[in-house]
């Protein structure tokens, strides 16, 4: 969180969608969420892998950096590998 004087661990806020938070007491998120990733909520690092905190991008959509939800593939592309960043 980046409010001072909180009493209670419950005041602390998560680590917001598209980004992740490795250290404690931080203030602000540490970073985007990796290329070819997607950080939902409470994610400690750039590539989750948990299906919880985040995933790797799935096939039919992608990710590119600081992604919360994977963007789906416009009409007329396609993307058959999972971990993309982009489109074709």
């Amino acid at each position: 969180s980046n409010t001072s004087g909180l009493f209670t661990l419950d005041e602390c806020l998560p680590c917001t969608g598209g980004y992740y938070c490795d250290k404690a007491a931080a203030w602000q998120p540490t970073g985007p969420c990796a290329a070819g990733y997607a950080c939902y909520s409470r994610a400690t690092i750039s590539t989750p892998l948990d299906g919880v905190t985040g995933e790797t991008c799935p096939r039919g959509g992608y990710c590119p950096p600081g992604t919360y939800l994977p963007t789906p593939c416009p009409l007329g592309t396609f993307n058959n590998v999972t971990g993309s960043s982009t489109f074709q």
